[in-house]
């Protein structure tokens, strides 16, 4: 488990039933800076050879969820060295807010990738429309 900001661990797992999801992280974000609320939600998942977390926002209006991104904010893949990803997204909400909410912008922390593991992580910004994702693939 990473810390909110992704910059260390504040736990481990030594066993993980493999192919889970459990929904865990929900947040009510202003992302389009006009009052109007979105709903981020986490769901941990788990399989053969990874854990994460795959995050979706949705708009809130007229009683009903509208998703409009669905994206892995955690990825911990270490099966095989040649695909090895580990990276996590944290929301910029302050970018978000500045793009009219025609993009949501994230900080990517990449760990691993490439076949190679970094002595530090590499960050940089990276942004999705909406749309980006969807539909929606949770199980």
């Amino acid at each position: 488990m990473l810390s909110n900001t992704a910059d260390r661990i504040l736990d481990a797992f030594d066993k993980v039933p493999n192919d889970f999801t459990m929904f865990t992280a929900v947040k009510f974000l202003d992302v389009d800076g006009t009052g109007a609320e979105k709903l981020m939600i986490g769901a941990d998942t788990a399989g053969a050879g990874f854990i994460g977390v795959d995050s979706a926002v949705f708009d809130v209006s007229e009683q009903k969820l509208t998703p409009l991104l669905s994206v892995a904010t955690m990825v911990l893949y270490k099966a095989e060295i040649e695909n090895i990803d580990i990276h996590t997204l944290t929301l910029d909400e302050r970018q978000t807010i500045r793009s009219g909410g025609k993009r949501f912008v994230f900080i990517k922390k990449t760990f691993a990738g490439k076949r190679k593991i970094s002595s530090k992580p590499l960050t940089r910004r990276v942004s999705f429309p909406p749309g980006y994702g969807l539909p929606l693939d949770w199980q």
